[in-house]
């Protein structure tokens, strides 16, 4: 009988690990699929483009909004903007001969 006993304390201690790690995975994955807001499509933000820049090309990156602009002189720049504020982010201004197309 103690043969049996042994193994049902086993069985308990096993499935309350797995009951403990189960529950700590389970908020876990909750936590992080509800942490990111979506942007609201009632509140536009304005974006500065930089002065002497028109835009080119506009394409979404998640949160984020990635602008390829182009100067007078015809040199792209990318310009990452935070979806949700409308706040600049990166600025990187490619090199002259990169066509719009290459930059993607």
């Amino acid at each position: 009988m103690e043969g049996w006993l042994r193994w049902v304390k086993v069985f308990v201690v096993v499935a309350g690990v797995l009951i403990v790690v189960g529950t700590g995975t389970l908020v876990a994955l909750l936590v992080a699929r509800t942490g990111r807001t979506p942007v609201p499509l009632e509140a536009p933000r304005p974006v500065a483009v930089p002065p002497g820049l028109t835009l080119v090309d506009v394409a979404p990156a998640g949160d984020r909004i990635l602008l390829v602009l182009r100067d007078g002189a015809g040199r792209l720049h990318l310009l990452t903007v935070d979806a949700a504020r409308g706040t600049p982010l990166g600025f990187l201004v490619l090199p002259a001969g990169v066509d719009a197309d290459a930059a993607r």
